[in-house]
């Protein structure tokens, strides 16, 4: 549309040009006047919806730069996700514990978005390299202090009741498997955190 506006714009204004020269050049003073005022109004609106159309064009760039972002951002998780499913266990906890202490620094929308990309990517994995995945995050998150755990598994449920429900269901049965391999202590605190936060895990 920006594009076509300038193009538009610029036809105006030389139409304008041409009648305000040929006003100008008309033998009787009427029509002289005449056309040199309507040549002077198609100038002034064709600048203006050249300069509409620019500043259109301008505003809808950086969208659609935003958009091929979004799509790329897209793959390029699943390749990030894949690799760190991928990686010897302490590896995987080094650049997992980057990611959790990032999206703890968000703001809620924001952090809701990037840990929506991640599970998905994640849940897109074979269960064995998901699992990987599933089983160091769950114990980093142990790691973090009681209001840091709160935030991100408040956000971790909220995404994964949003997912397809086969993706939810794989999390569900590999999150149970998870569980019921941690000590009874931390079995316990994990699950009656997933209960304040509204998610029942029946074993």
């Amino acid at each position: 549309m920006g594009k076509g506006t300038v193009t538009t714009g610029i036809g105006v204004l030389i139409v304008g040009l041409i009648a305000a020269i040929a006003g100008g050049l008309a033998l009787q003073d009427a029509a002289r006047t005449a056309g040199v005022a309507i040549g002077i109004v198609l100038i002034v609106v064709g600048a203006i919806m050249a300069a509409v159309g620019a500043r259109r064009s301008r505003v809808a760039a950086p969208a659609v730069r935003a958009a091929s972002g979004s799509m790329g951002m897209g793959s390029d998780m699943a390749q990030m996700v894949a690799t760190i499913a991928s990686l010897p266990e302490e590896q995987r906890r080094t650049m997992l514990r980057a990611r959790l202490e990032e999206f703890a620094k968000l703001d809620d929308a924001s952090r809701k978005s990037a840990m929506r990309m991640m599970l998905s990517a994640g849940l897109d994995l074979p269960e064995a390299s998901y699992r990987n995945i599933a089983k160091t995050r769950t114990q980093l998150v142990m790691t973090f202090s009681e209001g840091t755990q709160m935030k991100l598994m408040q956000t971790h449920i909220a995404v994964l009741m949003e997912l397809p429900e086969a993706k939810r269901m794989k999390e569900m049965n590999v999150t149970k498997s998870i569980l019921m391999e941690l000590p009874e202590d931390k079995r316990t605190m994990m699950m009656g955190m997933m209960e304040r936060l509204g998610m029942h895990m029946p074993m």
